[in-house]
């Protein structure tokens, strides 16, 4: 076989760990991974979020930052003074309601620069702190490889076919470098652990006879289907999925990779807005801050 895949820590029974006694921990981090050798550096996060996911960023060591933090009980309380910088942040967040998904932050001015900081937090439109993570060090860009794809789809209309699935997820190639297109599916052009991740968006059909949503998104790896994750929603006007996994490409012949959404129905149609990156990793992780 021309690849492996390697098992991620999605739904793990850890967390990673929450700094400060006045947080409520009732939010947690399951996964997260950056993707600094692109046009755009990008931080993934793979975690569970009651309310806005939000990331700080500091060229100073944080702690907590300036703003008010809501205790369950008792009055608010404000944080001790930090200066953030977040003004070159976008945040890609498809999904609203409260289950684990992946969420992107852009971050454009400081794809190369070296070790400042970040805190991800999970916080109200208020500015209300549910909870926040530990401070982790960033140290931009330290190789030279520049393999990435990043693919997108705006209300397009997909399909499971006469087999019920499975159909293609981000359909626009929005950037990429060091990949090929066989078949319009991305493929490597060379060896190394590729992240992929995706979120996606799905509303009815505007033929009610004909539309149905999927019922759960995969990784795709040369046809083979892995990292299941739902489709889930509070009701059938929009419902949402993400999810993530690894592809170690090791041969001559690589893989084609995305990900895809799979019906259990055949020739039912939907809408779906989704976000797919696929990245060579550099093989230095993000890490707590000791």
């Amino acid at each position: 076989m021309p690849y492996s895949l390697i098992k991620t820590p999605q739904f793990q029974p850890f967390d990673l760990p929450f700094i400060g006694d006045d947080i409520a921990k009732i939010g947690r981090i399951i996964d997260l991974y950056k993707v600094p050798c692109t046009p755009t550096g990008e931080i993934w996060v793979y975690g569970f979020f009651q309310a806005i996911p939000t990331l700080f960023i500091s060229i100073l060591k944080p702690e907590l930052i300036d703003i008010n933090i809501r205790h369950r009980r008792g009055r608010p309380r404000k944080g001790k003074r930090l200066k953030f910088i977040a003004a070159a942040l976008f945040r890609d967040a498809l999904i609203s309601i409260p289950v684990p998904r992946w969420v992107v932050f852009r971050i454009y001015e400081w794809t190369q620069r070296i070790g400042w900081y970040l805190l991800i937090a999970d916080a109200t439109e208020q500015f209300a702190i549910n909870w926040m993570s530990l401070a982790y060090k960033y140290q931009g860009c330290q190789s030279l490889l520049r393999n990435y794809v990043h693919r997108t789809g705006a209300h397009v209309l997909m399909g499971g076919g006469a087999s019920g699935g499975p159909s293609q997820l981000g359909f626009d190639t929005n950037i990429s470098a060091g990949f090929n297109f066989p078949g319009s599916l991305p493929q490597p052009a060379s060896n190394g652990i590729y992240r992929v991740s995706w979120t996606a968006e799905f509303t009815p059909y505007q033929n009610p006879a004909q539309s149905k949503l999927p019922v759960e998104t995969y990784l795709y790896t040369d046809g083979l289907l892995s990292q299941k994750s739902l489709v889930l929603g509070a009701d059938f006007d929009k419902q949402t999925s993400s999810g993530g996994g690894e592809v170690f490409a090791i041969s001559a012949i690589r893989p084609r990779i995305t990900a895809v959404a799979k019906w259990d129905v055949p020739n039912k149609f939907c809408y779906v807005k989704s976000v797919v990156s696929i990245d060579r990793e550099d093989q230095s992780k993000l890490e707590p801050d000791p």
